[in-house]
């Protein structure tokens, strides 16, 4: 029942600054009330993108470090699951990877380029590894690698064209063909070619 109040609560949050400081509320009330269990996990999940939506991201960027804590992106093997079962611990590894992205995209907006390549570097599975290699292009452009935003838009296409997402297969295209435009160098190549002899 708090959970799906806590959906409502943050599906209104965008229209509505009550409802989003209710968001908060229940989603603070789910994570500490619930802890260790999915659901305060997910609390975590979606706090964390409130803050976001407040202009908040040192305190989102500290709740996803704080979840992929609890649930880290590793494999677990069948043994460790079991035992962590019976300890009411359920680790979810594509929970900790989902994260993982969103601490690194998060660390990106904050213009922590390096933290946030470090943290993709981090990952200890290969969930999400489209949004990973995406997101990895989108920082090496920012700082000015367009071979390397190359080479990581071009992993993630090829792993979209095995999947049924259309949709960013062309938007990863629109990327990539991007780079090759004349003029559309970071301040940082420029930079770079200016002071290369």
């Amino acid at each position: 029942m708090l959970y799906q109040q806590l959906l409502q609560a943050t599906e209104q949050s965008t229209a509505d600054k009550v409802q989003q400081t209710t968001a908060e509320h229940l989603a603070r009330e789910l994570r500490d009330s619930q802890a260790g269990t999915r659901y305060g996990d997910y609390a975590s999940l979606l706090l964390a993108r409130l803050q976001v939506d407040k202009n908040e991201p040192a305190a989102a960027a500290a709740e996803l470090q704080a979840l992929l804590e609890r649930q880290p992106d590793a494999a677990v093997g069948a043994l460790r699951a079991w035992f962590n079962g019976l300890l009411g611990r359920h680790l979810d590894s594509q929970l900790g990877a989902l994260a993982r992205v969103r601490l690194a995209r998060v660390l990106f907006a904050m213009g922590r380029s390096d933290e946030a390549l470090a943290a993709l570097d981090a990952a200890g599975t290969e969930d999400f590894a489209l949004e990973k290699l995406e997101l990895r292009g989108d920082i090496l452009r920012a700082n000015g690698d367009t071979g390397g935003a190359r080479k990581a838009y071009a992993q993630a296409l090829e792993i979209a064209s095995g999947s049924a997402s259309m949709g960013g297969t062309r938007l990863l295209e629109l990327k990539q063909q991007e780079l090759d435009l004349p003029g559309q160098s970071t301040p940082q190549a420029t930079q770079a070619a200016e002071e290369t002899p």
